[in-house]
């Protein structure tokens, strides 16, 4: 499934952002986040809100 693909980086990100283009983001919930109680939906999706389409973060490596 390639939401699971994503969410575990299993496939190479562009890859999986080309098949994930096919699907209507409006669609009902198929697949399922879990936090381990240290966040919540609301702020996961705040976060990745926030940070989506961002150029001026970049990742520092080895951490």
């Amino acid at each position: 499934m390639t939401l699971s693909a994503l969410i575990a980086f299993e496939e190479p990100l562009e890859e999986l952002r080309a098949a994930l283009a096919a699907f209507h983001r409006g669609s009902d919930p198929i697949i399922t986040l879990f936090t381990c109680g240290e966040i919540d939906g609301r702020t996961l999706e705040a976060w990745a809100d926030a940070i989506e389409f961002r150029e001026d973060i970049q990742l520092e490596s080895g951490v």
